[in-house]
């Protein structure tokens, strides 16, 4: 939803983007999944786009491993994105420096998160009510950015942020299932990497 606007047109071209030592590239053309509805309220996982640069990143070990697995329920993530910053009783907003919905039609491809509450924990919208360490959801700005998890064979990247509400508790966020769009993603950029996290094994003995 970052790179089409409402006239159904790719927006590249008004985006840069920072790399970790602080080279700036321009957006030159972008590929928007062709499920997509156009519709961030639609929760149908598969809000996702990929972006060519106008020159390559060389400031990063190698581009992240994409997961292609079935086992991101119940995984603990981390969330990285560059929106509003937040607490969870007040949300999201300028209060805390600058940036640094739940519906039916659901098709089952989105991954979903909540902020446990550590009062009043009946309201908890998902799951186990009991809050992990450094909880939380997306704010405003987040877009874009990508859900991690560490599996025996290292971090994987398992989600695209799509959306979120507020960033306060009680809340949920929602992410664009990777695993499910690998033909897309290679269809665009044939050297992505895939891989269903698993360690890597030793030679057999015999």
């Amino acid at each position: 939803h970052m790179v089409r606007d409402d006239q159904g047109r790719t927006r590249a071209r008004d985006y840069r983007f920072r790399t970790p030592s602080g080279q700036v590239l321009m957006g030159v053309a972008a590929w928007v999944n062709p499920l997509w509805r156009g519709n961030v309220q639609v929760r149908d996982g598969v809000d996702i786009a990929i972006v060519k640069l106008d020159g390559l990143i060389t400031d990063i070990p190698a581009p992240a491993t994409l997961y292609a697995g079935t086992r991101e329920l119940g995984q603990r993530a981390v969330l990285v994105g560059f929106g509003y910053r937040g607490v969870g009783r007040y949300g999201a907003g300028l209060r805390f420096g600058e940036h640094g919905l739940k519906t039916d039609d659901d098709a089952g491809n989105a991954l979903e998160i909540d902020f446990d509450s550590l009062t009043g924990v009946s309201k908890n919208p998902l799951g186990d009510p009991t809050p992990t360490p450094l909880e939380g959801v997306l704010a405003s700005g987040d877009s874009g950015g990508a859900l991690w998890v560490q599996f025996p064979g290292g971090w994987r990247v398992v989600g695209v942020n799509s959306a979120g509400r507020d960033a306060i508790t009680n809340r949920i966020s929602y992410f664009a299932r990777v695993s499910t769009q690998r033909a897309f993603i290679q269809s665009v950029f044939p050297g992505a990497r895939f891989d269903q996290g698993e360690a890597a094994r030793g030679p057999r003995r015999r």
